[in-house]
């Protein structure tokens, strides 16, 4: 199943931008 890839791409990608 995707979804744990899919969370992790998600989780990076607003992790940046809440880091800028």
């Amino acid at each position: 199943f995707l979804a744990k890839k899919v969370a992790k791409k998600l989780v990076s990608h607003v992790a940046q931008k809440q880091l800028e």
